[in-house]
């Protein structure tokens, strides 16, 4: 190769002058000059003479360690230095030139930051001394593959930082070709610091893995699809509730698995967001694998390019065919409740009536007539006593007598509105009342010794059950015995009313009517248990079992 003093001369540039090198030196060797000057050696000392009188340094008045202005290039050589020392020197990046064997021949700012220390102790200066131990050998293939190819090599290590931290980097090194045959082959790299684009990355690798984990684990459904409706995205919790596994859904377009009655309102809505990019939201049934459909709460948004145009939706999917069958329970339930309820006041109104009836035939039949034959004897003796001045004593006794009974029967009425006495034997004078007043069939009351009830309230929803259970045999049993026992053991009280009636029929449930609902109502409320079924060989037994305390 010709020595540079052997090449052919170039243009000379505007402005008249000629770019040479002085003596043998080249331009490589010119810019490395001027790279070390930027922080060279330091000045040589100045001869005694020079200083003044007061040991100051002096030139032309000029205090020593005032700083001199740089002296201008002279030449276009020189411009052309200094213009690339300063571009070098200056880059955000870093950059450093070292040799074959991975000595620092040049150096930048940015590097200097990077790698720490005074320029002129980095030059000569192996570049392995700043890799980290684990990742020397990285450098040393970097090396040896920068000798081995003109292309530029590019490696990932780490760097040590002066206050013993990691920098992570790119070495990118570019071979620089060589102007003289002989002279050393240099490498010039650039340092890209890439620690916070890795934390960058890393922290959004690991966003990515939270938002993957949280849509795959998530406990509702979820689906992306295109403007066509096609599915490109779907999670675990979407393939369980349709039976399907992650690839036979992708691909599938959403009115596939949509029940034909609501596609056209499916359609309707998706569109909207394909033209207008307004969300929706609807309860619509899929199908599932197996054939069976099931209701879901579908709501869907639009997914927007960076320029803010629909390029997408996504749905968020949430099993409701539970509550749907809750609700519809619940609407059946009410229905029923409003049905029973229309019954229950029919029923009401019929009891009220009946009582009503049967407080008017009691007063009637008893009191009224006693009343009506104390009238007619008080009239005749009043009679007698006017026409003929005579009284006779039977007569007022028998007037007494009738009203007594009259007394007694509006006290048997009174007894019936409120039949238990506050006394513990109260129970059992109410029920031997009610037998004489109600039955009409022949009766019996069983009623173990000493069995007594000492709670009123309690005395009170016992009478009323069997109230009802008797006025029910005489009225629907067609018996011809009743009979009302009352017993109790160690555990619990039992009262029962029992007919050898007709029995309950065959194709009824036992305990549907409202009578049944009344009595079982009074049982639970005083923590008891009702019971109606037939007996052999015919008839009915209704019984109340309470639990001693």
């Amino acid at each position: 190769m010709p020595s540079p003093k052997e090449l052919p001369a170039k243009p000379t540039p505007k402005g008249g002058s000629k770019i040479v090198a002085s003596g043998d030196r080249t331009g490589r060797e010119l810019i490395m000059a001027a790279m070390k000057n930027l922080n060279g050696k330091p000045r040589a000392k100045r001869p005694a003479s020079a200083k003044g009188a007061n040991g100051v340094h002096h030139k032309n008045d000029a205090p020593r360690g005032a700083r001199r202005a740089p002296k201008p290039p002279t030449s276009a050589l020189d411009q052309a230095v200094q213009r690339y020392v300063d571009l070098f020197d200056f880059a955000p990046i870093g950059y450093v030139t070292f040799d074959r064997v991975g000595r620092i021949e040049e150096i930048n700012q940015a590097a200097l930051q990077l790698l720490g220390g005074p320029r002129h102790k980095l030059f000569g200066k192996p570049f392995a001394s700043f890799i980290a131990k684990s990742d020397v050998q990285l450098f040393l293939h970097h090396i040896l593959h920068c000798r081995s190819y003109d292309t530029p090599v590019e490696t990932l290590l780490h760097l040590r930082k002066p206050d013993g931290g990691k920098l992570y980097v790119q070495l990118s090194s570019t071979p620089i070709p060589s102007l003289t045959e002989g002279e050393p082959q240099l490498f010039q790299t650039a340092i890209i610091d890439l620690t916070e684009r890795a934390r960058t990355e890393k922290e959004l690798r690991e966003s990515e893995e939270r938002h993957r984990a949280i849509v795959s684990q998530s406990i509702v459904g979820m689906a992306r699809s295109d403007l066509t409706g096609t599915m490109v995205f779907v999670n675990k919790r979407f393939c369980e509730m349709l039976g399907y596994n992650q690839g036979e859904l992708l691909g599938r377009k959403i009115v596939e698995i949509t029940h034909p009655d609501d596609v056209a309102e499916s359609k309707r809505l998706f569109q909207r967001i394909v033209t207008k990019g307004e969300p929706y939201q609807i309860e619509k049934r899929y199908f599932h694998k197996n054939g069976s459909h099931f209701w879901v709460n579908v709501s869907a948004a639009p997914v927007r390019d960076p320029a803010g145009k629909t390029e997408a939706a996504v749905a968020v999917i949430i099993d409701i065919n539970e509550q749907r069958k809750s609700r519809a329970a619940l609407e059946e339930a009410k229905a029923l409740l409003e049905e029973r309820a229309r019954g229950l006041e029919g029923e009401i109104l019929e009891i009220s009536d009946r009582e009503q009836r049967r407080l008017g035939q009691d007063l009637h039949d008893s009191l009224c007539q006693h009343l009506t034959a104390v009238a007619f004897m008080a009239r005749s003796v009043a009679v007698r006593l006017k026409n003929h001045r005579v009284m006779d004593a039977a007569d007022i006794d028998k007037i007494a007598e009738l009203i007594n009974e009259g007394v007694s029967e509006a006290r048997t009425i009174a007894r019936g509105l409120h039949p238990v006495e506050m006394d513990p034997a109260g129970l059992a004078s109410a029920l031997q009342s009610l037998l004489n007043r109600q039955s009409k069939l022949p009766y019996r009351l069983d009623m173990d010794e000493e069995f007594s009830i000492s709670d009123p309230t309690v005395a009170l929803h016992l009478y009323r059950i069997a109230h009802e259970a008797v006025i029910n045999a005489n009225k629907h049993a067609r018996a011809s015995e009743l009979v009302v026992r009352m017993a109790k053991s160690a555990r619990q009280f039992e009262l029962s009313v029992t007919d050898n009636g007709v029995g309950l029929p065959k194709n009824s449930k036992k305990g549907s009517g409202m009578g049944f609902h009344i009595m079982d109502y009074r049982a639970r409320t005083i923590g008891a248990r009702l019971e109606i079924k037939s007996v052999k060989p015919r008839g009915t037994r209704v019984a109340c079992y309470l639990p001693r305390k």
